[in-house]
């Protein structure tokens, strides 16, 4: 039911003139209102003028009076997160590949503008911890995108181990708001910032987890040194970056792949005289949740393997494919959930409170009624000694025995 809290998300002025609105709609008069409410007219005045606050059960009954829902009467329209305007789309990108960028910028504004409604209606907002703005010189990008990893690995606690669940971690701790949606092949992410919303990216959907890892981490480092300016991220192959995305490529591979993290489990690798293997190497890129090649080029930076390590790996005829199924490395499936889990247990939160109705929910996470109903009835199971509250109302002591 609506609580004290929710009804606050729209001022009492404006859900009165919300309500008079409605009223003069349906065709009744004040005293029409007064008369089914059992309340006097000077108080539906009062209530209209904003001069008067309204409790759940009356709400409720003005609600159904008016025929409206209540979810309409107490919830401000989402707000609107301006992003598309910033983005500069590459000059040089065919018109397909133009006409899918434009498309994601604008579900990239469209899913920030949902996000920041439902915690605006839930009274609800990211609480990310205080962010450096870390500069850089071009003389020393690569010694600077190992400090700024480094001093972020130690902000975030993390130490020198596999960056775990980094999509949540960074929303968590950076307020960065991250979408999974598809992209063309050839751009591996988008970045923007707005006032109301903060930072956001998306992420290629339609790529390896690792890719999708490592460039969510390439966004990382924009957000930490150019805050404001949007960037549409290109899978880089072997042309000359500008310095902004050398930069951010550094910091992705000394922020997955920490320096102390990698040469400790190499040095442990070695221990006796032993000889790092290819095997070794997939077992470690597996442990670290990047690619083969990654890890590689990484090892040769910090003079740990040869340089030009990887491309005579590639050249030898090596069945790395082979190798890794011998090892029982399986590729992991790429991360298609579009929205953050946050953003989930939001919308969940709002319907079950009644500010969202089953219609809304199922657009607002771009799912048919049938599959919202299945997901609303899992996550609600309720325990016998919890009859009245769904999971994201259980206090965390009570909590232990529903796996959550």
């Amino acid at each position: 039911m609506t609580n004290e809290r929710e009804r606050e998300t729209i001022s009492p002025v404006d859900l009165g003139r919300r309500l008079q609105e409605l009223r003069r709609l349906t065709g009744k008069t004040q005293m029409d209102v007064a008369e089914s409410l059992g309340v006097s007219r000077p108080s539906v005045a009062a209530i209209e003028a904003g001069q008067r606050r309204i409790d759940a059960r009356l709400l409720s009954e003005i609600a159904r009076a008016y025929g409206a829902r209540l979810s309409d009467l107490v919830r401000e329209p989402s707000p609107r997160v301006s992003l598309q305007a910033q983005f500069r789309l590459p000059a040089d990108a065919p018109e397909h590949e133009r006409s899918e960028l434009e498309t994601a910028v604008a579900s990239l504004q469209r899913l920030a503008s949902s996000y920041l409604g439902l915690e605006r209606l839930l009274d609800n907002p990211l609480r990310p911890s205080p962010v450096p703005h870390y500069r850089y010189e071009s003389r020393r990008l690569e010694s600077v995108a190992e400090s700024t990893a480094e001093a972020e690995r130690r902000r975030l606690g993390i130490g020198d181990g596999p960056v775990l669940r980094l999509r949540e971690l960074l929303e968590r701790e950076a307020g960065l708001r991250v979408f999974h949606i598809p992209l063309p092949s050839s751009v591996a992410g988008l970045y923007g910032a707005s006032e109301e919303a903060g930072p956001c990216v998306a992420i290629n959907s339609k790529h390896p987890l690792v890719r999708q890892r490592w460039s969510l981490a390439h966004e990382f480092g924009h957000f930490l040194t150019r805050l404001e300016r949007p960037e549409v991220t290109r899978v880089s192959g072997y042309q000359r970056l500008p310095e902004q995305e050398r930069f951010a490529e550094h910091f992705a591979a000394a922020f997955l792949m920490p320096a102390a993290g990698v040469e400790r489990r190499i040095r442990e690798l070695e221990s006796g005289n032993r000889q790092v293997t290819v095997a070794d190497l997939l077992l470690l890129a597996e442990e670290y949740e990047v690619s083969l090649q990654a890890l590689t080029l990484r090892l040769e930076g910090l003079r740990v393997v040869p340089t030009g390590t990887w491309d005579r790996l590639t050249n030898s005829g090596a069945n790395i494919r082979g190798a890794s199924e011998m090892l029982g490395i399986k590729p992991p499936a790429s991360d298609t959930l579009k929205f953050p889990r946050r953003f989930i247990f939001l919308a969940l939160e709002a319907y079950d409170r009644e500010l969202l109705t089953e219609g809304e929910l199922a657009t607002l996470l771009e799912q048919d009624r049938l599959t919202v109903r299945a997901i609303v009835e899992r996550l609600s199971t309720r325990s016998p000694d919890l009859t009245e509250e769904a999971v994201w109302d259980i206090p965390l002591s009570e909590s232990t025995t529903l796996g959550i």
